[in-house]
């Protein structure tokens, strides 16, 4: 498993401007001083990042919303963390299964949750107050997955074809500059 420090992770979290993703390393991982930004990050703190740039990718919720709803979610995170800091070069197929579903824009609930998460009145109900109408459902384990991937072809200077690049082509294009899904694919993917 790749370990990226935060300035390498930042080229495949494209969907956030580069001073929101600074923001979110600074506030959400809570690694403010330089040292600490130049510590590779594990599969917590992985997880952190793509979870904030899917619900991020909704468009439906505020910066403060997400950060909310990841404080409700982090035990859960930090436990799929260590799992694929123990076992992700395993193989994918052998790893749990984790989703987190957002229904109605309002509502969230994840694998092995037993209640809703209400992000506007940011507290814990035991049911919804009616049927969900949308439901929008992030596999954070292949999505972890397609950024190590794209991480491993981002080190060998390739592309999503495997196409070689050199240095200052789009391989090394770097954060903002290449476009990309919060699934993790890069552009030209199959996924």
């Amino acid at each position: 498993m790749i370990r990226p420090k935060p300035k390498e992770a930042k080229s495949v979290v494209t969907i956030l401007e580069p001073a929101a993703y600074d923001r979110l390393v600074k506030v959400v991982l809570r690694l403010r001083t330089p040292e600490q930004q130049d510590l590779p990050l594990g599969g917590y703190r992985q997880l952190q990042l793509y979870a904030y740039e899917w619900l991020s990718h909704l468009g439906v919720l505020s910066d403060d919303k997400i950060r909310w709803l990841l404080g409700e979610v982090d035990t859960d995170l930090k436990v799929l963390g260590q799992t694929l800091d123990n076992h992700f070069d395993d193989g994918v197929t052998k790893l749990p299964p984790f989703q987190i579903v957002v229904t109605d824009g309002r509502y969230a609930t994840w694998t092995n949750r037993t209640c809703f998460s209400d992000m506007q009145d940011e507290c814990s109900v035991s049911e919804m107050p009616g049927p969900g109408c949308t439901h929008v459902i992030a596999d954070m384990v292949p999505i972890f997955a397609k950024k190590q991937a794209w991480l491993v072809r981002l080190r060998r200077g390739t592309d999503a074809s495997g196409h070689q690049h050199h240095a200052g082509g789009p391989a090394n294009a770097g954060p903002g500059r290449q476009e990309q899904d919060p699934a993790g694919r890069p552009p030209d993917s199959d996924g």
